[in-house]
């Protein structure tokens, strides 16, 4: 099983949730950075999109082929 978003309880949980969490604050950083530009009247920046990295953060809920599972 496999959650999306590190949240709090994904550690709290048995067995703990395996998770692809979303860089969130780069993706704040760069909204922001974006509507102040907008607000300062700065032309829109061009229309491609910016891809973020997921991080894989690999808990109890996933395990590799052939090892043994956590009792």
């Amino acid at each position: 099983i496999i959650g999306i978003d590190d949240f709090d309880w994904a550690e709290a949980v048995h067995p703990r949730l395996t998770v692809i969490a979303q860089p969130v604050t780069a993706i704040a950083e760069r909204a922001i950075d974006r509507l102040l530009a907008r607000i300062a009247g700065e032309p829109p920046p061009d229309q491609r999109r910016h891809v973020f990295a997921p991080t894989l953060i690999a808990r109890d809920s996933c395990i590799r082929l052939g090892t043994p599972a956590a009792a």
